[in-house]
């Protein structure tokens, strides 16, 4: 490479190396941290990963140290910098005769009165604070984001699990039917019909297999890991709970998304009053010193007025306050949909809840009748049909059950990011 050569400058070479060992060194870390998960990944490890790699997060909180900075250079007792002027030139009193040396200079320092400054600062500071509501409405999106994509990385994990169980039942249907056929017991007819049923199950195996496979896809992709990272959650999957909590009249109101919306109000309310304080007079305080001649000293304070006759901040006024009312609209949108979305999701999780009662019994009822079937089968009393019908009834009811597992984990992830209490 070229700053191996000889020909490359020893200062670029330098600079080049320590580069390139950065990079490693960064690297290497990431590498470590990465093979520091293994095989399993807890939620709280995903949480971590994407509130500190999403792009929406970071530029959020760049964005919230940019402001930061701008109220920082405001928040001083001057905000603006003195303005030094001088003369120099020759002064003709008598004639063409008469030039003499003239010095002037002067010294102004603008002054904030009316409230100018204390507007001023805190539109700064009201930005900062609208710029931090942003970040946390950005930080609890991704973080429901993060939930639902992990929730189902456990149901894609879970129903693979049962396939493989219901492969599991076949097969050892299979070894069960060789033995009786060759004992007389059974015909060729039940022993086909229990190959037939190994190789559904393989089937239905192997597309289970392809969605846990996508699952953990866009797992990989929500938290910016390596394509050859194997994140698998960690976390058991937990029965959902049904319960949901009763609307109050301040949940909504404190959601973020609201805050987001209330913080940008005060922000366009806070830049209404810095610039309608300008539109006063700006004072300039300030030393006036001049040298007209030879013999004439003058030194005394000066000051200077600059009235707002032309520019008076029209055209950011109007902006501004249509920007109000475009967050007045928002808001008043914003709370009805969020409480149409709180409505639905709690007759949803009722509805939802009272399906998963019934399927809870019917898979009870199932398992026994399949148990009961089974050992009837072994008897002599049934034809193997039943028994296979018995376990297709048992593996349907469990996928069902799974579903609404699936259904009722995404809906207690949106009542959660509806109270306020992601990330």
């Amino acid at each position: 490479m070229y700053f191996l050569t000889p020909h490359c400058p020893p200062r670029r070479r330098r600079a080049l190396v320590a580069r390139c060992l950065l990079i490693l060194l960064i690297s290497g870390s990431s590498a470590r941290a990465f093979a520091a998960l293994g095989d399993g990944l807890s939620l709280k490890q995903a949480l971590a990963l994407a509130l500190e790699r999403s792009p929406i997060v970071v530029e959020s909180a760049l964005e919230w140290r940019r402001f930061q900075g701008a109220a920082a250079g405001v928040a001083g007792i001057l905000a603006e910098n003195p303005i030094v002027s001088a003369e120099v030139g020759p002064r003709r009193d008598q004639g063409w005769g008469g030039n003499q040396s003239s010095v002037t200079g002067r010294l102004e320092q603008p002054l904030d009165l009316f409230g100018q400054a204390g507007t001023r600062r805190r539109a700064a500071q009201d930005l900062v604070t609208a710029a931090k509501a942003r970040l946390a409405l950005a930080r609890a999106e991704v973080a429901a984001r993060v939930r639902l994509v992990y929730a189902a990385a456990q149901i894609a994990t879970v129903r693979g699990a049962l396939v493989e169980e219901r492969l599991a039942n076949a097969r050892r249907s299979v070894e069960a039917l060789q033995l009786r056929v060759k004992l007389g017991a059974s015909s060729d007819i039940d022993l086909r019909l229990a190959t037939a049923e190994t190789a559904r199950a393989e089937a239905a195996l192997a597309q289970a297999q392809v969605e846990v496979s996508r699952a953990l896809v866009d797992l990989r992709m929500l938290l910016d890991l390596p394509p050859n990272a194997v994140a698998r959650p960690s976390d058991p999957l937990l029965a959902p709970p049904t319960d949901v909590p009763p609307l109050t009249a301040d949940l909504l109101s404190h959601h973020v998304a609201v805050k987001a919306i209330e913080k940008r109000r005060l922000a366009i309310d806070s830049e209404i009053a810095r610039l309608e304080r300008e539109r006063l007079p700006r004072l300039s305080l300030g030393i006036a010193a001049e040298r007209p001649s030879d013999r004439e000293r003058f030194v005394g304070l000066a000051l200077s007025l600059s009235p707002a006759l032309w520019r008076r901040n029209q055209g950011p006024l109007a902006e501004a306050r249509v920007e109000r009312e475009r967050a007045d609209y928002e808001r008043t949108t914003t709370l009805a949909a969020l409480e149409r979305q709180w409505t639905g999701l709690r007759e949803e999780r009722g509805l939802l809840a009272q399906e998963l009662r019934a399927i809870e019994i019917a898979l009870q009822n199932e398992e026994d009748a399949r148990n009961l079937v089974q050992a009837g089968w072994q008897a002599g009393k049934f034809d193997f049909l039943r028994v296979l019908i018995a376990e297709r009834s048992v593996a349907d009811a469990k996928q069902s059950r799974l579903a609404l597992w699936a259904e009722l984990a995404n809906n207690a992830i949106e009542i959660r990011r509806l109270q306020g209490e992601e990330p």
